[in-house]
């Protein structure tokens, strides 16, 4: 005799053997956003896009209301988005530019890099009231990694002013803050609109737009002493290119107060590997491709090389999404120099490059 229970039943049974080896929840997550597992791959918390900003051609701000479970950030931190392009989820990291009062809403500033990539989207394609997935709030550059009494240098270029919108944002405008804001041009002035009535209304918050079009040189020691004569006293906070960063580690280092200097990056800090020609082979066993790569190449970009789409988020060794497992081998962690050759471990594959033969579970 067939049951109430059991004719519920097997519909399930059979829309599970049709969703195999995905889950229906996935499928279902394809239609509507919403119903994605906020457990997949770390804690995600379901998002949408309330509203949007252009803030320069090729940038745009992205106000999300943050749903059940969002514990809130500090300034200067990033999440990790989730975005559903064509049914697949892809991640990307991005810093919150709003203040750590709002708990309910956070604002991500983000351009445009490659015409066919997700930032593109981001920008030029995403609507208002779209779902999205945030991780929570991660990363140490923050007003709490230097002291509060202290006086504040802030240094940024281009992009690398979204963590240090969400400090001044939350307060750091109201002390005693040098801002050094690098720019090619006013029309690529990140919150330009915003900046110039922030230091009128402050007595402590000085802005410096320096504009490389039109003469204003790189960062350098000269024009620390000019624009900000005591900035050997003041605690720093410094985002942008990896050029600009080398030269503010260098400085700091020389002047001996690199403890007093807070460094965040959009890319990878290399280690130098000794030099070689030599390409060794890599092999991916679950895809049965093989490419040859040199000890300098994240195998990311080897394996995209090689013909795959591994997933991928922050491509800098932050959000994990790309993580495979090593079979065989012995890869170098491309930041510190490190090596790891134990079978059956798990790497980060846009941070580690092949030292000898080696096989991933790609």
């Amino acid at each position: 005799m067939m049951t109430a229970a059991s004719t519920g039943a097997w519909p399930r049974r059979l829309a599970r053997a049709f969703a195999y080896p995905q889950t229906t929840s996935r499928y279902a997550s394809l239609v509507w956003p919403g119903l994605a597992p906020a457990g997949d791959a770390g804690e995600r918390i379901h998002a949408r896009v309330v509203d949007a900003q252009i803030e320069t051609p090729g940038t745009r701000s992205l106000i999300l209301r943050t749903g059940r479970g969002w514990r809130g950030h500090q300034a200067g931190q990033f999440v990790t988005l989730y975005v559903n392009i064509d049914g697949v989820w892809q991640p990307r990291c991005y810093s919150i530019s709003s203040s750590e009062a709002q708990t309910r809403q956070i604002r991500l500033t983000i351009r445009a890099m490659a015409p066919d990539g997700v930032s593109h989207y981001l920008v030029h394609h995403l609507p208002v009231g779209a779902r999205v997935q945030i991780s929570q709030a991660a990363g140490e550059f923050t007003l709490a990694a230097g002291a509060e009494h202290r006086a504040r240098l802030f240094i940024s270029a281009g992009s690398g002013i979204t963590p240090i919108m969400g400090m001044l944002a939350s307060g750091a405008a109201d002390g005693d803050v040098e801002h050094l804001h690098y720019a090619r041009n006013r029309h690529d002035l990140i919150f330009g609109e915003a900046l110039g009535p922030m230091m009128a209304q402050s007595r402590g918050y000085r802005l410096h737009a320096r504009l490389t079009e039109e003469g204003a040189g790189h960062l350098d020691a000269q024009t620390l002493d000019t624009l900000c004569p005591d900035w050997r006293e003041r605690e720093t906070w410094v985002c942008g290119p990896a050029a600009m960063l080398r030269t503010a580690e260098q400085l700091w280092a020389e002047a001996g107060i690199g403890d007093q200097l807070h460094v965040e990056r959009f890319a990878v800090a290399s280690f130098d590997a000794p030099a070689t020609d030599t390409e060794v082979a890599v092999q991916f066993a679950a895809s049965g491709r093989q490419a040859d790569a040199s000890g300098a190449t994240p195998l990311l970009e080897v394996a995209e090389a090689a013909g795959l789409r591994p997933r991928y988020g922050c491509r800098m060794g932050i959000c994990h999404s790309c993580d495979c497992v090593l079979q065989s081998g012995a890869v170098r962690d491309l930041r510190t120099g490190k090596l790891t050759n134990t079978p059956g471990v798990r790497i980060q594959p846009c941070v580690s490059a092949a030292a000898g033969p080696v096989t991933l579970d790609l």
